[in-house]
């Protein structure tokens, strides 16, 4: 092995890399903690190749999406080519043939995704016998697994481990504010132990914060893209919206160098992704227009510049994407883009407070109800669950699900009804992704948008920017979930915004009370997206050229839940509202 390394260019290790090795040896539950481009899977998969070839131990990687999970197979297989280590990629491309042999022939490393476990579990019963060979469970970017996926996430694992003979946890990371607690709570574990290694690469990195004058946010981000192209040096230029970067696109286009830059996002098809970032690895692309899809460890190469086009909304994805740069030891540069927004202002005043800070803390609040009640459903389901093995508040989920109908009582067990197989078998996805828009070209589908915002972009007559491409939606049929578009040729110099509401209606309240004397309830809502209009506005100057409104509004509703809450309706006398528009202070009043 170490032979193999040294032929990789690996001549040490660093100290971090040596105390994860030990940590995870030892049986630990270990944090990784480290900059982005040092070495964290180095850290995780040198002590997994010896505990394999020593004790036969066998490990599941998991990643947070499958095009993460391929992408870190292909790096990772550099180690195992000349030692004798099996990994496979398991996930929803993986072939039947392919699969049977992992049921039969277990791989030495699994990768895979939360999401393809979580389906396994449910409905592939020699995937739960198959559990019963591993016992290292590795989550690589877990900081991602915040928020209800990461409740989602806590509870596949507690799925996943009633089906394992034992199990250790290795998790890795390169920003989180709390990652001990953090840890805690997603894994659902009390010892954990914490590595620290360094923030990044020791290749020099020059962060800017550049507030435009002349121009707006996105023209800037533009105008950055172009000095990269002139001058040989790769980019990524992150926004957090698809308008944002398809409207970067327009302004490079005009320009005259788009051929050099292309868009990365969400909605395009995998085939076009993957075209996309291959040409940016070769360099025949030296810029890439990109939403969050390129802000975690897909190994996109060489890249010399981050332009930041709109204000990451927290510090962890500023260094995040940040990370992208300089992964190679070269002078690098991260660019903050201002606007004309009141954070943008603040940080123009106060640039040392931008950077300050620190990564935010994360949580997980696995004691959600909802969440709990789906995974404990399918707990029942995948092998009847023992009255006292799992925690008091699964326990108590469980005896509601009795009362749904859902589970019933078999003994010392609870065990899965008619009526809840019912429900599993209607069960897809952890992730929440609602319905989708088909957008269709010809006799081809070149994309997908998700709804409702879908309505907003995708209604007769938007112009809808797809890829750098500019086309204008002729029929959008909602009872079969398509959109019939037509590519508009030439400089197409307008684009459309939609004229929209949103109608929330409770449907039941499920909970009230108040938060410092103001009242609210949490409640069972629909809500109705109408979009009634639209305006047409010339691209260069933003002109409004034409309003047009529909004969027929579209509409979408859809289902969710949340907090109304009542804010007191204040009333001021007319004195006061004029001093107020006058910019006058309170008036004191004394007493004498």
């Amino acid at each position: 092995m170490i032979d193999r390394l040294r032929s990789l260019g690996v001549d040490r290790l660093y100290d971090f890399q040596w105390e994860s090795y030990q940590s995870i040896i030892n049986g630990d539950n270990t944090i990784i903690m480290a900059g982005t481009g040092v070495g964290k899977t180095e850290a995780f998969l040198l002590p997994l190749i010896t505990m394999i070839n020593r004790e036969g131990v066998k490990a599941i990687i998991m990643y947070p999406t499958k095009a993460l999970a391929r992408d870190q197979l292909l790096r990772m297989q550099r180690y195992f080519t000349a030692i004798n280590v099996s990994v496979m990629p398991y996930d929803g491309d993986t072939p039947s043939d392919i699969r049977s042999r992992i049921y039969s022939s277990p791989p030495d490393i699994l990768i895979t995704n939360p999401d393809m476990v979580s389906e396994a579990l449910t409905h592939v019963s020699k995937f739960r016998d198959l559990l019963r060979n591993y016992r290292v469970i590795v989550l690589d970017d877990f900081h991602v697994y915040n928020g209800v996926f990461g409740a989602h996430v806590h509870y596949v694992l507690k799925r996943i481990r009633r089906f394992m003979r034992d199990y250790q946890f290795v998790v890795s990371t390169a920003t989180v504010g709390n990652p001990v607690d953090f840890a805690r709570e997603l894994l659902g574990v009390d010892d954990v132990r914490l590595i620290r290694g360094p923030e990044g690469r020791r290749g020099l990195v020059r962060h800017v914060l550049v507030s435009p004058i002349s121009r707006g946010r996105l023209a800037e981000a533009a105008e950055l893209a172009r000095v990269c192209v002139r001058r040989g040096m790769k980019c990524l230029v992150f926004a957090d919206s698809h308008r944002f970067v398809e409207l970067i696109k327009r302004f490079v286009d005009r320009a005259g160098f788009g051929d050099r830059v292309r868009v990365h996002r969400a909605g395009l098809t995998i085939e076009e992704r993957h075209e996309v970032e291959d040409g940016f690895r070769e360099g025949r692309y030296l810029v890439l227009l990109t939403t969050p899809t390129l802000e975690m460890g897909i190994d996109v190469g060489d890249t010399d510049v981050a332009v930041m086009a709109t204000i990451p909304p927290s510090y962890s994805k500023y260094l995040q994407r940040s990370g992208r740069v300089g992964r190679r030891g070269q002078r690098a540069y991260v660019i903050q883009v201002l606007g004309d927004d009141p954070m943008s202002t603040y940080y123009s005043s106060n640039p040392r407070e931008f950077y300050m800070r620190r990564p935010e803390d994360l949580y997980v609040e696995w004691r959600n109800d909802e969440i709990a009640k789906r995974h404990c459903l399918l707990m029942a389901y995948e092998r009847p669950v023992r009255s006292g093995s799992v925690d008091m508040y699964c326990e108590e989920i469980l005896k509601s699900l009795i009362n749904d109908g859902l589970v019933e009582v078999r003994g010392n067990y609870y065990v899965v009804s008619s009526k809840g197989r019912e429900v599993v078998r209607a069960m897809h996805g952890i992730r929440g992704v609602g319905e989708v828009i088909k957008i269709v070209e010809g006799k081809r589908v070149i994309g997908h948008r998700e709804l409702p915002m879908a309505l907003r972009e995708l209604h007769d007559g938007a112009i809808y920017l797809h890829g750098g491409r500019v086309y204008e939606v002729y029929k959008l049929d909602l009872s079969s979930r398509t959109a019939y578009v037509r590519k508009l040729q030439g400089d197409y110099d307008f684009y459309t915004i939609a004229l929209y509401s949103s109608e929330p209606r409770i449907d039941e309240i499920l909970e009230e009370g108040f938060i410092k004397s103001v009242p609210y309830q949490y409640v069972k809502l629909t809500i109705k997206e109408v979009v009634h209009g639209y305006v047409v506005k010339r691209f260069g100057s933003g002109e409004v050229v034409e309003r047009r409104e529909f004969g027929e509004p579209f509409t979408y509703e859809f289902r969710t839940k949340g907090v109304v809450i009542y804010a007191p309706f204040i009333t001021f006398s007319r004195l006061r509202m004029l001093m107020s528009l006058r910019g006058v202070g309170p008036i004191m009043r004394l007493s004498m």
